[in-house]
């Protein structure tokens, strides 16, 4: 019984932190720690025979032999430890509610807002949001400041690294506002909408094509979020149509977006310029798009298996209440805001504290 009631509050605690803190990011979580787990362990077994190094850097290559302490290898992971535990503060709804309250202005875009209609005769909205304090890059941001407390850097250091990057990353990011603005063209002018409903029209088929749905919507956007937001809909009036789960279907959008990610020219454009491979895009475009294919089929396949053949793997809705737990108990974003503080101050104080008794001298 005791074992019972462990197991049963377990799962409870469980819910309720994924209900309030982590939600739908806990996969993503548990991805990439588990990653992160298998390449550490695969590379204790294996060595590639060539090294890369950045352009001027030694090429002796050396066997580190030295052990790391804890509190080194914590201070390494600190830029991704804050980065995860701010990114997951700020996609709480509650949190986004109350920067949005305090940091969010928005207008009705001149010459823009209601003067084209789609394909059902209703008029578009554009309304431009800039939500300065709830967006993802302030987030960023914040960890990025977070960060530079421990990683020995000064502030000045950091905002000529900053500098430094925002000029090596000129031309991507012109390329990035570009092919926004082209989204927002095919986007408005119906092009996408198009291709979207031709693919529905494929019918007890459609779960395969719903991941290239996701796959285009990324190649012609570059976001995730704007495949999403232009094919969730879609893909989930579609799926009710043809009697399959809806959530099939939509979660096929967003892993299909994924896989178009490694091809978007957004993406292409960001990795040449980290790479100093400027002028190289087609080249990277021309290796990565058969990784691309090949992945794609294989999500395609495994979503028309879950529509048809493997429906118990598809989750349920969680229930409002688990073992006497409300999951939802509508915590207000300041404390979640508060508890975030504390903990980096919390983090930042043990690395530096330890970092002083490791090097009295420094």
């Amino acid at each position: 019984m005791p074992a019972i009631l462990i197991s049963g509050g377990s799962f409870a605690l469980l819910q309720f932190l994924t209900a309030n803190f982590v939600g739908p990011a806990l996969p993503d979580i548990i991805a990439g720690i588990g990653s992160i787990i298998c390449l550490v362990t695969f590379l204790k077994f294996w060595k590639p025979q060539n090294s890369w190094r950045f352009a001027g850097e030694n090429t002796a290559i050396k066997e580190v032999t030295e052990r790391y302490t804890a509190n080194q290898v914590i201070t390494a992971w600190s830029p991704f430890l804050f980065l995860t535990i701010i990114i997951l503060t700020w996609g709480i709804p509650s949190v986004k509610n109350l920067l949005n309250t305090y940091g969010q202005l928005q207008f009705a875009f001149p010459g823009l807002n209601n003067t084209i209609a789609d394909h059902k005769g209703v008029a578009i909205a554009h309304i431009f949001k800039f939500n300065y304090l709830s967006a993802a890059g302030t987030a960023v941001f914040l960890a990025g400041l977070a960060a530079v407390q421990v990683i020995g850097l000064s502030y000045r250091d950091a905002s000529v690294v900053f500098r430094d990057t925002i000029k090596q990353l000129k031309f991507p990011i012109i390329t990035i506002m570009s092919v926004l603005g082209f989204a927002y063209l095919v986007n408005d002018s119906g092009i996408t909408t198009t291709i979207a409903l031709l693919l529905a029209n494929t019918g007890p088929v459609f779960p395969f094509f719903a991941p290239i749905l996701g796959w285009l919507g990324v190649f012609i956007t570059g976001s995730d979020t704007a495949s999403n937001a232009l094919f969730s809909k879609l893909q989930y009036v579609t799926a009710q149509n043809i009697n399959v789960a809806p959530v099939v279907t939509v979660a096929a959008n967003c892993s299909g977006g994924v896989v178009g990610k490694m091809i978007s020219p957004q993406s292409i454009a960001v990795a040449a310029a980290a790479g100093h491979l400027v002028g190289k895009e087609s080249a990277l475009f021309r290796f990565t798009v058969k990784h691309s294919f090949i992945l794609l089929l294989v999500i395609s396949l495994l979503v028309l298996g879950q529509a048809y053949w493997l429906k118990e793997i598809i989750p349920l809705p969680p229930a409002s209440k688990i073992n006497g737990v409300t999951l939802n108990s509508g915590v207000p974003g300041y404390i979640w805001l508060l508890t975030t503080v504390i903990i980096l101050i919390v983090i930042v104080t043990t690395i530096k504290i330890n970092s002083k008794k490791a090097n009295p001298h420094v």
